[in-house]
């Protein structure tokens, strides 16, 4: 038991470690619906200040789409990121559920193909401005592991408990 909590308590510790980088991260922001266009405006203008980060035009971004004949529809965000060049993917969406509406943002990290963030925020927000100077903060210690390679990636597997009735199992990098 001690072992496990020692393991945990390492994962932890590494995943708040800020990984090394020595230039700026490319990073694009998408609005995967029109309504979260107000949020990624805001977020915009808040992360244009941050000297290390560059983030893509959406004129490029719109025009990548255009090119390469992707649509909204056609979600493939990695492609959009490798052809953009980019090192990150910020995508922003409004879900509208029946118990809530919520603004869920998440940090995709292109070249190990990685989400580094996925949360979600009641929707409308009270403080915008408010939101994307906190949320900016946020993302500070993400942004340098955005520019990590996957043969850099360290890959883990979480595994917290296994019901006592399911077999002992391992995990086989080839997927038998």
């Amino acid at each position: 038991m001690k072992a496990i909590i020692l393991i945990i308590s390492i994962l932890i510790s590494t995943l708040q470690l800020p990984a090394q980088t020595n230039g700026t991260v490319r990073l694009a922001l998408i609005s995967e619906s029109p309504d979260a266009l107000t949020a990624a405006d805001v977020l915009t203008a808040e992360l244009s200040g941050h000297a290390n980060l560059q983030l893509l035009e959406r004129n490029e971004i719109e025009r990548v789409y255009r090119e390469q004949g992707l649509s909204a529809g056609n979600k493939d965000y990695l492609k959009l990121g490798q052809v953009l060049g980019a090192d990150g993917l910020l995508l922003l969406d409004i879900n509208k559920t029946p118990q809530a509406t919520n603004l869920t943002t998440r940090l995709v990290a292109v070249k190990p193909g990685a989400v580094l963030l996925d949360e979600d925020f009641s929707w409308p927000l009270k403080d915008m401005t408010g939101w994307a100077s906190l949320f900016a903060t946020h993302l500070n210690p993400f942004v340098p592991k955005l520019a990590v390679l996957l043969k850099d990636a360290i890959p883990f597997l979480w595994s917290i408990c296994v019901p006592p009735s399911s077999p002992p199992t391992r995990w086989k990098p080839n997927g038998n």
